[in-house]
């Protein structure tokens, strides 16, 4: 008499369903997408905008000046050259602008509890700090918390300007 046993034979393992596959691929192109348009971007004339002006913000950082407006007070601390700024724009996007003569714009953000410091000590702090004068106007834009606690401008001598 045979005996017929009803084991199963070895099992096949799928590594991966149909449908694992296809939501894989679909992210895989998503990712490339992705990643040609911000290549994209980058090499636009937007990108490169954006890129300079960042980096316009970094130096502003340690600018003549910065680290004394930052010791006044500020948390953050940015000295920007307008001229600088409006070149920049000039260059990428034909902004039509008249070359500028340099005017200073002097940032400081302070942290929501601590104390704002003014304006005007300010702007004395960076005349000061940058020999006594300007190398234009300036402006002196103090934040806390996103918010503007004052905007003045000043001399390049550090005069308030009416």
């Amino acid at each position: 008499m045979s005996t017929k046993t009803d084991a199963p034979g070895p099992v096949k393992k799928k590594l991966m369903s149909t449908g694992c596959l296809v939501v894989l691929i679909i992210f895989a192109i998503l990712g490339l997408a992705c990643f040609a348009g911000t290549i994209a971007f980058f090499s636009s004339d937007a990108g490169g905008a954006m890129v300079e002006v960042l980096d316009q913000m970094k130096n502003g950082m340690s600018a003549p000046g910065a680290a004394e407006v930052k010791a006044a007070g500020c948390q953050v601390a940015i000295v920007l050259d307008d001229a600088e700024m409006e070149a920049t724009f000039n260059k990428h996007f034909d902004a039509g602008l008249e070359p500028a003569a340099h005017a200073m714009t002097v940032t400081c953000s302070v942290a929501s509890g601590a104390d704002a410091p003014d304006c005007d000590a300010l702007a004395q702090v960076y005349v000061k700090a940058v020999g006594g004068k300007a190398l234009g106007p300036v402006t002196v834009l103090v934040q806390k918390a996103n918010t503007e606690q004052c905007r003045k401008r000043y001399s390049d001598v550090g005069n308030p300007i009416p």
